[in-house]
């Protein structure tokens, strides 16, 4: 949709919503976003100073389309965001440790999302992968009701064995709870990391094997049909 386009779009929408003799004062209240908001966005980002260039040089992010997506999406826009990210430096943070580092940073900045343990638990069956800009995206002062923490984050509930789930629990030591974590692999899927025994199969009409290539059965409820290169996931599978 070019800009004309978008910009129509926006004055037929206040003008159904306002009627035909308030759409252009509809229009004027729009919130404005200037080349200062522009810099303070970039700024929070953490963009390095080469690709801030480059957004200006290739005007990838033209402020007037910007204050047109903030208007037509003022639910789900923070391009006026003030509030510092809570997480800065770091790219990513992958498996244990790496939750444990962005729960101790939650933890510094007042915030209890709970349920530790049976997150952890998941973690290490399941894995866990979140980028500095996927954290920042998440509306802490909400997180609870935020669509993207509830798909990147673990969830209590998503490994419903209470029994397995309290052995976590009560191993005393990280030994003791990889025997409880390898034990759970085991169970429901002891190919983990086995591409080839991972492959998806069925009897055909004439009972022979047929293996599905491309795909994987990773888990019970999951079967991956990405490309390889594509296996970098940020939310689990459902």
């Amino acid at each position: 949709m070019n800009s004309q386009v978008l910009d129509d779009t926006l004055v037929g929408r206040e003008a159904r919503a306002a009627g035909p003799g308030e759409a252009v004062v509809a229009r004027a209240a729009r919130p404005t976003i200037t080349k200062a908001d522009l810099e303070r966005m970039l700024a929070l980002h953490g963009y390095a100073p080469d690709t801030r260039a480059l957004i200006e040089a290739e005007r990838l992010l033209p402020l007037p389309l910007l204050e047109r997506l903030h208007a037509l999406y003022p639910q789900h826009s923070r391009l006026l965001h003030q509030r510092r990210f809570l997480f800065q430096g770091r790219d990513q943070y992958t498996g244990l440790k790496g939750f444990r580092a962005v729960v101790q940073t939650l933890e510094r900045n007042g915030i209890d999302i709970g349920s530790i343990a049976a997150r952890e638990f998941f973690v290490e069956v399941y894995r866990f992968l979140a980028t500095r800009h996927t954290l920042n995206a998440i509306d802490w002062d909400d997180y609870e009701n935020d669509s993207i923490y509830q798909l990147v984050f673990p969830q209590p509930g998503m490994i419903g064995d209470d029994e397995v789930l309290a052995a976590y629990r009560a191993a005393a030591t990280d030994e003791a709870r990889a025997q409880v974590v390898e034990g759970y692999l085991h169970r429901t899927n002891p190919h983990d990391g086995n591409q080839h025994l991972n492959k998806p199969w069925f009897r055909n009409a004439e009972g022979g094997l047929e293996i599905l290539e491309g795909s994987q059965h990773k888990y019970p409820q999951c079967q991956l049909v990405f490309d390889k290169t594509t296996q970098t996931c940020f939310s689990f599978c459902t």
